[in-house]
């Protein structure tokens, strides 16, 4: 499959133990297929990845690992529906090298929890910290894209995107 800056990669639950057990529960709480969310940065073959994981924001190489992700059916990879500007790819990149170290945000997940199972809505999230739907929401949102107007960034999930009407599913 031909990558393309910008795209976003939607991973479903496929770890075993702890990681495992937190990645079902995130699908349970927010009713969809999806436990994580990460954008390409590398349209070659070294398949550049942005994440937001428990370690922090990073951007690493996946080669291999993505696409035997892909291939084992643990992700899908969705698009724009219109053409991304070249200032837009611009944007996303140095939004990423600004956000590269910032810590997980757990308050966020607490939160979003709290909310699903309550109805209650607190904010032990920081404006420090990054969660992957998060550091994805904000990232598009620099480059001039508001991937979910209707909620609030710090509230967004994975399958929350992934409803987003300006993209699309190609993998």
């Amino acid at each position: 499959m031909e990558f393309q800056v910008g795209d976003l990669l939607f991973y479903r639950p496929h770890s075993k133990g702890f990681l495992g057990f937190f990645e079902r529960s995130v699908c349970l709480l927010t009713g969809g297929p999806y436990c994580h969310v990460a954008i390409i940065l590398d349209a070659s073959d070294k398949h550049t990845v942005a994440q937001s994981l428990s370690q922090g924001f990073v951007i690493s190489d996946e080669y291999g690992y993505l696409d035997y992700c892909l291939h084992k059916g643990w992700a899908d990879v969705y698009r724009l529906d219109i053409p991304m500007l070249e200032s837009q790819k611009i944007a996303i990149l140095e939004a990423c090298n600004e956000f590269k170290g910032l810590p997980y945000d757990w308050g966020d997940i607490l939160d979003i929890a709290v909310y699903r199972l309550s109805g209650r809505r607190f904010s032990l999230g920081s404006a420090k910290r990054l969660m992957c739907s998060e550091a994805v929401e904000i990232v598009f949102m620099r480059a001039g894209v508001i991937l979910r107007n209707d909620l609030d960034t710090g509230f967004i999930t994975p399958n929350d995107l992934s409803q987003s009407p300006l993209i699309k599913k190609v993998s």
